[in-house]
């Protein structure tokens, strides 16, 4: 009876040494499947930031949310200002995303400006942990993420060797980027059509909260003293917006203001901009300017930063 139970515990340790054994086979011949469709993205997001990761040499990069990437327009700012311009903007993400990306253009390529996009209404949002696993794929490329992606946890870093950890929220992202058809011109993404055919809301203005969102304003304090830290020049704008919000007398946004100020951050704030405020024509939807609007857009924008750069090339 001893013999056939100790026979038993046996065969199931065999069984679960080869069930084990058969995991990290798959899982190895997986990251290797996974990690040259990852290298081979010729379109979407992923091949958007294998470039920013590994080839980029623009000397001016917009960073930001879907503000960035469907109302910047790259070929306008080159051809306005004379600097190779890349839109690094993706939906989505918020300050947080944008610190990990910092950290990976600072350690590779330190464009000679960096362009953050923020609507005042960020600064109150929650942070948006969730969509940070975008960035998985790239955790032992670029060990900047790291710390961005495991919290500081030995086992969720432990965990990040496997591939299943690694591309399990982004496999989709990864297969379908062949069969889109998003029109991607320097990571600029257009928005085709307006919203004059079609009926809009006027919230009531409201105002912002009483409160800003103290962690938001701390990673927004974290960028902007790193960026300063480094070669780049860190320029703030502000993109237009179909119904803008008056800050008013808003204290927090107030003191934030006059922290960019003491910082000697340059600050271009579109958002109120009489011309855009319900301009059916040029929006695509209430958050988000159309390719004839984006074109418009950026060009004033050029407006405003062709003194910047041509008063650093005079010194």
């Amino acid at each position: 009876m001893k013999a056939s139970k100790h026979i038993e515990v046996k065969q199931l340790i065999r069984k679960i040494i080869l069930f084990l054994l058969a995991f990290v086979l798959l899982d190895v011949i997986s990251a290797v499947f996974l990690e040259k469709l990852l290298v081979n993205q010729s379109r979407g997001d992923y091949q958007k930031f294998n470039y920013l990761f590994n080839e980029s040499q623009d000397q001016i990069i917009f960073l930001g949310n879907s503000r960035v990437e469907h109302q910047i327009v790259p070929q306008v700012v080159e051809e306005t200002t004379g600097l190779n311009a890349y839109n690094a903007g993706i939906g989505g993400r918020d300050i947080l995303f944008s610190n990990a990306v910092l950290d990976v253009l600072l350690e590779r390529h330190q464009a000679n400006y960096l362009v953050l996009e923020m609507q005042w209404a960020n600064l109150f949002d929650p942070v948006k942990e969730d969509r940070m696993s975008f960035l998985n794929p790239y955790y032992f490329s670029n060990p900047e993420l790291q710390k961005w992606l495991n919290e500081g946890r030995i086992d969720k870093h432990f965990l990040y060797h496997s591939s299943f950890v690694r591309y399990n929220s982004t496999l989709w992202d990864l297969l379908s980027a062949s069969f889109t058809s998003d029109e991607i011109d320097r990571g600029y993404k257009p928005l085709r059509g307006n919203l004059e055919n079609r009926s809009t809301v006027t919230p009531p203005n409201q105002g912002f909260p009483e409160e800003l969102n103290a962690r938001k304003v701390e990673l927004y304090k974290s960028f902007i003293n790193k960026v300063l830290q480094s070669k780049s020049q860190l320029i703030i704008i502000v993109t237009p917006n179909f119904h803008p919000k008056e800050i008013g007398s808003h204290q927090g946004l107030h003191s934030f203001i006059r922290f960019l100020k003491e910082k000697k951050v340059p600050l271009l704030d579109f958002g109120n901009s009489e011309e855009y405020v319900e301009n059916k024509s040029i929006f695509y939807d209430v958050r988000h300017l159309n390719h004839e609007g984006a074109v418009e857009f950026t060009s004033m924008l050029c407006d405003s930063l062709t003194p910047i750069v041509n008063s650093d090339q005079l010194q």
